[in-house]
């Protein structure tokens, strides 16, 4: 028998179903994968207390002042959400934003309850804003791990000061302020952005200035370069003077230039610029003869503080001085004995006499006078004078 050879037609349509059945099992396949692709960031996300980081920095965007428990669960993932926050560090839309923002324009109002709405420009604003105060909080939690030697979870929040950086030139003042204010609380690690901080603080105007100015203070002697600004604005009539004198003073050994400028203040009107600029001159180690006779005045003050910081201000021309020293060490058991800890730290190994007191507040009941004791001992064990 001759074999029945089948026609062209019922090939072509036989090859058509196959493709058909094949697309038919494939396609809902491809979807599946592609919705798990784009879901395992989610899966892969930090989270506390049974919320994700997602969650957790919705509900900050609600609040227009972040709730104590967000800020501690954003502590408690520290550097985990860094990746997360840095995605959210664009103040405008970006353009697959603005590619959905003009599809949700197009379709139905009937679907927003299921796509979304539109989201107003000043949404991304308020995310990028949030994201900076998310970041500030996380920088002083690994900041304070550090300095006293606790560990700290990766990635550092050194990976978003490029990103926060080049905010500090955003159009938005609100922008720059908030960008200045997460260097600031970040601290040492925000030293690559000590130029674009000079600008902002050299401008009184600014409203970025004061965070700006407050910043030089715990990025510490990198900040070197903004002593001269810093005692230009401690002797101006600026609302942020305090700022630049107590910046002066965490800067340390290295603001020494500004020692005559602090003498200067000692004579202020203003009580709290006096006792802040002592203070600033201890911590800088160096205390010249025209500070004595003010000085010396300021140990017959009421204020048991102000008798502290001028000891300590004394102390450092004379660390010989029986007297000077017996004070310094019995305030080391008086209320003051947290801020007068975190002084000593800035001496260096020259406040070693203090270190049998200093590893005695190791164990106080205080946390914050533990922590400050621990910097204290850290630095005076390690660092030179």
């Amino acid at each position: 028998m001759i074999p029945q050879i089948p026609n062209r037609i019922q090939r072509q349509h036989e090859e058509r179903r196959w493709t058909s059945e094949k697309w038919f099992w494939v396609a809902p396949l491809l979807a599946l994968c592609l919705l798990l692709i784009a879901s395992l960031p989610r899966w892969l996300e930090p989270s506390s207390r049974g919320k994700s980081v997602r969650e957790w920095f919705e509900e900050a965007l609600n609040d227009t002042t972040p709730r104590t428990d967000i800020i501690q669960a954003f502590a408690q993932m520290e550097g985990r959400t860094v990746p997360f926050l840095i995605r959210r560090l664009n103040p405008h839309p970006s353009g697959l934003d603005k590619a959905r923002q003009l599809a949700l324009n197009l379709l139905p109002k009937r679907l927003d309850r299921i796509l979304g709405s539109p989201r107003p420009e000043s949404y991304y604003s308020w995310r990028c804003m949030t994201a900076l105060e998310m970041l500030g909080y996380v920088g002083t939690t690994q900041r304070l791990n550090l300095d006293s030697r606790q560990p700290t979870r990766k990635p550092s929040v050194a990976k978003a000061v490029p990103r926060i950086r080049a905010l500090l030139s955003d159009d938005s003042p609100s922008i720059r302020s908030q960008a200045a204010q997460a260097l600031w609380f970040i601290g040492p690690p925000a030293a690559p952005a000590i130029p674009e901080l000079i600008r902002l603080a050299a401008d009184a105007n600014e409203k970025a200035s004061t965070p700006a100015v407050q910043a030089f203070g715990l990025i510490g002697p990198a900040a070197s370069n903004a002593v001269e600004l810093l005692s230009q604005i401690a002797r101006s009539d600026r609302r942020d003077r305090l700022g630049a004198i107590q910046s002066l003073g965490l800067i340390g050994q290295a603001a020494r230039s500004a020692t005559p400028a602090l003498v200067s203040l000692l004579n202020d009107e203003d009580d709290q610029i006096r006792v802040a600029a002592a203070r600033a001159l201890a911590h800088c180690g160096e205390t010249p003869d025209a500070a004595t006779p003010t000085l010396a005045a300021m140990l017959q003050h009421t204020n048991e503080w102000w008798r502290i910081v001028a000891t300590l201000a004394l102390w450092n021309r004379n660390p010989n001085d029986a007297g000077l020293t017996e004070a310094l060490g019995k305030a080391l058991h008086s209320t003051n004995r947290g801020p007068l800890a975190y002084s000593l730290a800035y001496l260096g190994t020259n406040a070693a006499p203090f270190l049998p007191q200093l590893k005695e507040l190791a164990d106080d009941p205080d946390p914050h006078i533990r922590r400050f004791s621990r910097i204290a001992l850290r630095r005076i064990q390690t660092s030179k004078p």
